[in-house]
């Protein structure tokens, strides 16, 4: 994905909710968390944690690679994670939704209702 893509896409980014936790997700790239591992596009998950600037993803057994077992299969997404090739912070919540498709049988209603 380019630079010029990433901007696009930022710009719908924004308007998407807050992960919740349960919800199912699957990688759309290689999430490369330097030097311990990187999670292969098309690795299914679960978030498991999220807060203000921090959301987690247990990654399933199965498409666990090298060095996930130090992170317990968990992938972070946080502010210090998100610095790009152009050098401008990128917030946690737009680093995590570039790196994944959520679950869309979550609807609005039951994001509200938790």
């Amino acid at each position: 994905m380019t630079t010029t893509q990433r901007v696009e896409i930022k710009s719908e980014i924004i308007r998407l909710p807050i992960p919740i936790v349960g919800q199912r997700v699957e990688l759309r790239q290689d999430v490369d968390r330097f030097p311990d591992f990187v999670a292969a596009t098309g690795s299914h998950g679960e978030v498991s944690f999220v807060s203000d600037g921090f959301i987690t993803v247990r990654i399933d057994d199965k498409y666990w690679t090298d060095g996930m077992d130090t992170w317990r299969g968990e992938v972070h997404w946080y502010e210090s994670t998100a610095i790009h090739a152009n050098g401008f912070l990128v917030p946690a919540l737009l680093d995590f939704h570039l790196d994944v498709i959520l679950d869309k049988s979550v609807s609005d209603a039951n994001y509200r209702a938790r």
